[in-house]
């Protein structure tokens, strides 16, 4: 059958690259650190704060509290609507994603969805072991 045009959009946790002939090409799963949403042509790093450590995801989950999440050049696509109703817009986006959160160091405090180990030092008067 000739085509007119594409037949559909790429699945979420999939991500196609141009001349694919499935929704959902095997060789193409996003990968640990990263989220693909519904029609990715390509995949995309989950951005600092939030991490992902399975394969053929389509959003990130938040970096657990005792925990920080440091994306590696962590950019806004503003093409992408801020508010999104499960809580998960994809607009937040970085080159390399987390895939295992790292420990909170000492002399900082890490509540969920810490970005780096230094965001939250512990104040004057405070400690952290």
């Amino acid at each position: 059958i000739a085509l007119a045009e594409p037949s559909g959009l790429c699945s979420a946790g999939y991500y196609c690259p141009g001349g694919q002939n499935r929704s959902e090409p095997l060789d193409f799963v996003c990968a640990p650190g990263h989220f693909c949403l519904e029609g990715s042509g390509n995949q995309t790093g989950c951005p600092s704060g939030t991490y992902q450590d399975l394969w053929g995801q389509h959003n990130c989950t938040e970096c657990p509290a005792g925990r920080f999440c440091e994306a590696l050049g962590d950019y806004e696509d503003v093409e992408i609507p801020l508010n999104n109703s499960t809580g998960f817009s994809g607009r937040f986006r970085s080159l390399r994603g987390v895939v295992v959160p790292k420990d909170c160091p000492r002399g900082s405090y890490c509540p969920a969805g810490t970005k780096s180990a230094t965001e939250y030092l512990c104040p004057l008067g405070t400690y952290g072991s």
